[in-house]
């Protein structure tokens, strides 16, 4: 069944004994099909020609589900499977007994006598549905989602129960006395909850909680899609299925032709894209070759400037800072004895220059500065006397090495080995 259908303006009301048509397009309702044709019409069926089950169907799939209601329909109303044509709705009722459908189903060779009605009137059938399915529609509009809608047709008062806004239930009372008790006798029957009462039409319900005007009838025209079900016969559900299955045989065999023709495009287009890329790959590999003996070239010229680095770092950045060396040398200095002068460069020895007042004093500083371990190879380069205003004193020169700061000669020896 299609979804998503544009509403029709036309609804005819079957039964075996006659029709009565309600026009939205003239807003009237009457007898018989004269001037109807060329039409859509969707076709309502009376009550006492279809029946109407709700039932627990496993949660599944449209199509499985329809599979499932085909194998149960003799348990569900009372006559043979094979000679019925059904459709179902699907309901958001969902609890551990599966989802509720509501079921319409109708003896086939009476809806094979509907549709040769309609063609000879010269109506399009769009779709073929239980009457009762119009108090559903009227509750909604309502906006009473449960409600037991009450109303007078052909057949006599009827009573449709509605839960959750689809319909549960639907029944012909026939002429009663009491309306309201035989409407609560419904709910009971059909083991539902009491719920408001619509009176729908000019039928006079006492105690009824809402009155309206507007019959079922009137609200399945342009209905639409809220038409949920639509009752076909079994030969038209079967041609439909083997359209679809040769429309897919169709759609496989142009896919499998289509599959061949790019699985041969495909190969052609490797074995010319295969010899391009032997040739891509040959000139790669001479580009590879050529690029590998630069990297070695260049892991060489690297090396060396890393060795070069390394010397200037011994130069430019001695373990010692000269700042540092003048504090040593100058904390080491004995009483009787005063530097004049500290030279320092990179890379070399440091000299120490000053006056002592004794040799002895000379001596002690260079015994100091011996046992200093931020300075090795000290030596007393030279000692000699002399006077300062006629006061004897020793002018002296002392050499040593800061430990860590390795004389540029050194290093270059070491990197040469």
């Amino acid at each position: 069944m299609s979804r998503h259908v544009q509403p029709v303006d036309l609804v005819v009301e079957w039964s075996p004994r006659g029709v009565r048509a309600h026009d939205g397009r003239a807003r009237s309702s009457f007898d018989g099909l004269n001037g109807l044709s060329g039409r859509e019409a969707v076709i309502a069926v009376s009550r006492r020609s279809v029946f109407v089950r709700a039932t627990r169907v496993p949660d599944a799939p449209y199509d499985e589900v329809r599979r499932v209601l085909a194998v149960r329909l003799g348990d569900l109303f009372p006559m043979p499977s094979q000679e019925l044509a059904f459709d179902f709705q699907l309901t958001d009722d969902l609890s551990e007994g599966g989802r509720l459908a509501l079921v319409a189903a109708m003896p086939a060779h009476e809806l094979r006598r509907l549709h040769t009605e309609m063609k000879q009137a010269g109506l399009r059938v769009r779709q073929v549905v239980p009457a009762a399915m119009g108090s559903a529609l009227l509750a909604q509009t309502l906006g009473k989602p449960n409600a037991a809608v009450v109303q007078r047709a052909e057949e006599g008062i009827t009573i449709d129960l509605v839960a959750e806004g689809a319909l549960r239930y639907s029944r012909v009372a026939g002429s009663v006395i009491d309306l309201t008790a035989e409407v609560c006798r419904t709910f009971t029957i059909a083991n539902m909850e009491c719920a408001d009462i619509i009176a729908a039409g000019d039928v006079a319900v006492p105690h009824a909680d809402l009155h309206s005007a507007t019959t079922s009838m009137d609200a399945m025209v342009n209905a639409g899609d809220r038409l949920g079900l639509n009752i076909e016969l079994p030969e038209t559900i079967a041609t439909r299925i083997l359209n679809t299955r040769k429309q897919r045989l169709r759609f496989a065999g142009l896919l499998a032709a289509s599959a061949a023709m790019l699985a041969l495009y495909a190969f052609s287009e490797y074995e010319a894209a295969a010899a391009k890329v032997q040739t891509e790959q040959s000139k790669a590999a001479g580009r590879l070759r050529k690029l590998k003996s630069l990297q070695k070239q260049a892991e060489a010229d690297a090396l060396k400037s890393a060795k070069l680095q390394a010397t200037l770092e011994v130069a430019f950045k001695p373990a010692q800072s000269f700042g540092d060396l003048v504090t040593v040398v100058s904390n080491r200095t004995p009483a009787g004895v005063w530097l004049t002068g500290v030279n320092i460069e990179r890379g070399k020895p440091l000299t120490v220059r000053g006056t002592a007042r004794t040799s002895g004093a000379v001596a002690e500083y260079l015994r100091l500065l011996g046992s200093e371990p931020r300075v090795r190879d000290v030596k007393l380069v030279f000692a000699n006397n002399s006077t300062i205003e006629k006061v004897p004193v020793v002018q002296f020169s002392i050499s040593a090495f800061p430990v860590g700061n390795l004389p540029l000669a050194e290093q270059n020896d070491r990197r040469r080995s």
